[in-house]
Formats: structure tokens, sequence, C-alpha cells
């Protein structure tokens, strides 16, 4: 008996009997597994009811004191190096605003000294003087 001629034979119908068996498990699946959820429901016995307090530690997790991590501890730093910061450099200004004002006063006092030539201007053009009269 020759097995070469049988083999392939034998190796085909195996193949397509896969197929067909893995084609009505795909049909057959999405009705078995409703099912198995709808019998899964109607077997659960337990009671739907919250358990005793369970409302009020909700409420009280809700309003409670909210837990430190290590994110909102280093914002709690940042911010007070900001706030020092701030007076710190409000604290210097202060200290040379003496300094600055008599600088100031200082220039203002040499501009007093200096002749400063003005130009009326008309939309960003120098206005003539002389009435557009040119000699």
């Amino acid at each position: 008996m020759n097995t070469n001629t049988t083999v392939p034979a034998n190796r085909a119908t195996a193949a397509a009997s896969l197929a067909g068996a893995a084609a009505r498990i795909r049909a057959t699946a999405w009705p078995r597994i409703t099912a198995a959820a709808r019998a899964a429901i109607a077997a659960d016995t337990r009671d739907a009811a919250p358990p005793y307090g369970f409302a009020t530690r909700i409420v009280a997790r809700a309003l409670g004191p909210k837990h430190a991590a290590a994110a909102p501890m280093l914002v709690s730093y940042a911010m007070r190096a900001f706030g020092i910061s701030c007076l710190i450099a409000i604290l210097l200004v202060s200290i040379n605003l003496g300094t600055i004002l008599r600088d100031i006063d200082d220039e203002a006092a040499t501009l007093g000294d200096t002749p400063v030539e003005t130009a009326d201007i008309d939309n960003g053009i120098a206005a003539d003087t002389d009435g557009g009269v040119t000699p």
C-alpha cells in the first residue's frame, strides 16, 4: 500500500474538519457567553444594600483632610521659597531706594542745564516751523 497518497488526503480532511470546528465555535460563542452572563446575574443572591456606615465613610473621605503626597509637599516648599525671594527683593529695593532717587534727581538737574531741541510731530513727520517756505 502506498502511504504517500493517503497522507495528504488525511491532512486535507483534518484541516477541513478543524476549520469547520473553529467556525462552529465562533458561531456559537456569543450566544453561550450571553447565556452564561444571564445565568450569573440571575444566580447572584447577594444583598445589594451597602454595609452599615458606608455612606458616612464616603462623605468623611470626601470632606476630610487631604493626604499629603510627595508632589504637594514640594509645591508648598516652592511657594515658601517664592515668598521669601519676593520679600528679599522688596527689602533690597527699599534699602537702595534713596540712592536710586538721588541718581534720578542728579540726572534731572543735569538735563535742566542742557538745551533740548523739540520738534512738532504730526503723524510721525516733523512739521516745518517756517510754513513750508524754503529760502
